[in-house]
């Protein structure tokens, strides 16, 4: 047979005169030729796969950072909670900044928008309605006072309304509706409007509240075709109530004061002479708790994910797969190798040990010059046996955390996140930012990121020198195949040429004896 090489166009004759199967016999030893490239693709597959590993573990190291991060500031522990007597007619909730106790509160009125409607109904013909979704222009004969809007007018001519100010042009092809979605869509008119059908009337209502709020139309398409009297609308009203025996108004129903939200909801009985609703205010020892079971709870995750990979098994006898023994395995035959392939690679890893360490032990030290807690166990989080599997782990005893926190909320919060001078002063979670931050900064020297432009860390230069080391091996093996064609070539050529001298010796002689 006869083959052409794309990259050389060298002519390959292959056992053309000879009858050798040349291709089998180049593949053969092309194939013993490739162990060194073989081995070097295996050796940037382990360094691939090592540094995916160690990048995956940089990933949880960074969720625990910014979980620890959280946890120094001083907000998240100082959540507080709002509760109501009678939510019919307050609700409240408080923010960090809110001191605790009570507010007595009594409403004396509520604050409303600015409103107007239609005067009249806008169709001639209660049985023959107009219709909200048609082109108003589609429209006009059933309008009850249409006037001069309409005469002469197409779809395409335009109309402008104003809206507390803002203009709005359109078309006469739009429809009601596609004017009233417009309106209603620009914060800056500060209006909402719709048609009702049944009372055939347009409505509309300032979507700001107050004695100050606006509402106020212009243009023909409201004062003549719907019949909108700016004399007619109903200003709005402020919120009026007592609070704590202070007497004050609001031009919304939902105001804050000293970090808590009031929401106004309805009147109280008997005005000033009536009862009061209490509100209090009181640190949220349930968002506290779960913050601080949230922090243990990542802790542990990161913490069992880089144990897992040093303890993990490894499997000497199993190595990434070249294409051609893949393709000789079912796809779950491949996988299931290269799992085995995989596991083990961090196994007692000095990387992932350092970082394991300095977790632990910045979690389980004592905190100096605090008052209050100075250690995890004394707010019941107790390190795990590993006789039960938890080793490492932090264990929550609720009823023990959800004490410290009742007798001595700000005690527990400096446990976490006290500011000392000194390491030895430093809260928990500043210690373990600090341990993650050196962590994931160690990792990434070595194993690089996939985010930098041009990595720069050892795994990423070995894996670009053996790429460099495997384009090396591909020249010399097309070389050193093109060499074998080229031999093979040849003596199938000189076969050829034998082959024809001894066909014309054979016809000479033939002739000889013919004579």
């Amino acid at each position: 047979m006869a083959s052409t090489n794309l990259n050389t166009n060298l002519l390959r004759i292959g056992g053309l005169s000879s009858g050798i199967d040349t291709d089998s016999i180049v593949e053969s030893l092309m194939k013993a030729a490739r162990a060194p490239l073989d081995k070097k693709i295996r050796e940037k597959t382990l360094w691939t796969w090592k540094q995916e590993a160690y990048r995956s573990i940089n990933l949880s190291l960074l969720e625990l950072k910014n979980a620890a991060f959280n946890m120094k500031m001083e907000s998240p522990f100082l959540a507080k909670q709002a509760s109501t007597e009678d939510a019919g007619i307050v609700t409240a909730t408080a923010t960090s900044a809110a001191s605790s106790g009570t507010y007595s509160i009594k409403v004396l009125q509520l604050a409303t928008a600015a409103s107007n409607a239609s005067a009249a109904a806008v169709s001639a013909d209660p049985g023959d309605k107009v219709d909200p979704s048609a082109s108003i222009l589609s429209q006009a004969a059933k309008f009850a006072a249409p006037g001069s809007f309409f005469e002469g007018k197409t779809a395409a001519d335009t109309f402008t309304v104003t809206v507390n100010g803002e203009v709005f042009t359109f078309t006469y092809g739009d429809s009601l509706n596609g004017i009233i979605s417009k309106i209603n869509g620009n914060s800056k008119a500060g209006v909402s409007l719709f048609y009702d059908s049944a009372t055939d009337r347009v409505a509309l209502s300032s979507t700001a509240t107050g004695a100050g709020a606006g509402l106020e139309v212009g243009g023909d398409l409201f004062t003549t075709v719907l019949r909108v009297d700016n004399q007619q609308t109903v200003s709005g009203t402020d919120a009026s109530f007592e609070l704590n025996g202070l007497q004050t108004t609001r031009s919304s129903n939902t105001f804050t004061i000293n970090g808590v939200t009031f929401t106004l909801k309805g009147l109280t009985a008997g005005g000033t002479g009536g009862a009061a609703t209490r509100v209090e205010v009181r640190p949220d020892t349930d968002a506290v708790y779960n913050l601080i079971k949230g922090f243990i709870d990542k802790y542990n995750e990161v913490y069992a994910a880089v144990d897992s990979k040093l303890k993990e098994e490894r499997y000497s006898d199993y190595y990434p797969l070249t294409d051609e023994e893949k393709e000789a395995m079912t796809d779950k035959q491949a996988e299931q190798w290269e799992a085995k392939a995989k596991s083990g690679l961090l196994k007692n890893d000095a990387y992932l040990g350092g970082v394991l360490s300095s977790i632990r032990i910045a979690m389980s030290g004592m905190v100096e010059g605090v008052d209050g807690p100075r250690s995890l166990a004394a707010i019941g989080i107790t390190t795990g046996s590993y006789w039960d599997g938890n080793g490492g782990k932090l264990l929550v005893d609720e009823s023990k955390l959800r004490a410290a926190l009742a007798e001595d909320p700000e005690g527990v919060a400096a446990l976490f996140n006290n500011s000392g001078q000194t390491a030895g002063e430093q809260g928990l979670a500043a210690r373990l930012y600090n341990a993650t931050v050196s962590g994931i900064g160690r990792i990434t020297s070595y194993a690089g990121s996939s985010s930098a432009l041009y990595d720069q860390s050892y795994i990423s230069r070995t894996i670009r020198d053996i790429d460099s080391r495997i384009k090396t091996l591909e020249e010399r093996l097309a070389k050193q195949e093109e060499r074998y064609w080229r031999q093979f070539t040849a003596m199938e050529k000189a076969i050829s040429s034998l082959n024809q001298q001894s066909s014309w010796l054979s016809s000479q002689l033939m002739g000889l004896q013919s004579k």
